[in-house]
């Protein structure tokens, strides 16, 4: 018998038989547009820079700043994992650079980076995002080749 026993909640099981496949493309909008109905407003969004954006309202902001910046980008889910209220997501994101992003102007310069996202979930609904991904990477590829 296993030293410790974990017990899984039916939104792990449910998650653990949903398919593994490309996230499809498409403006932030549309991606964006039901995301009120799965976050609380007490959802707190904890992104690299670690300034908590509270609720649905936040989540949005967050989101749309990196899909607007990269219209018609892909995410593609490369694994998932999925203990108790947690759930992973490794994640390879690659796109033409569309928008501004972090006042970088847009040059059209492609991208692709990973990043790891790990959701806390209650009552069926997001309560916490943590997104990890290497900003400085991203950086240096939107700006390679330009004058220093």
């Amino acid at each position: 018998m296993p030293e410790r026993q974990r017990r899984t909640t039916s939104h792990v099981r449910r998650n653990q038989r949903r398919p593994r496949a490309p996230l499809l493309p498409g403006p932030s909008a549309g991606r964006l547009r039901h995301a009120h109905r799965h976050v609380p407003p007490g959802l707190r969004l904890l992104p690299p820079d670690r300034q908590p954006r509270p609720g649905a309202a936040g989540f949005i902001d967050a989101e749309k700043k990196h899909l607007d910046a990269f219209p018609g980008n892909r995410l593609t889910v490369l694994d998932t994992v999925a203990e108790a209220d947690k759930v992973g997501a490794y994640v390879v994101v690659e796109g033409d650079q569309g928008g501004d992003y972090y006042n970088i102007p847009p040059r059209g310069a492609h991208v692709r980076f990973s990043m790891f996202n790990l959701f806390t979930f209650k009552d069926g609904k997001i309560i916490e995002k943590r997104a990890h991904y290497n900003l400085a990477d991203i950086m240096d590829q939107l700006t390679a080749g330009s004058a220093a």
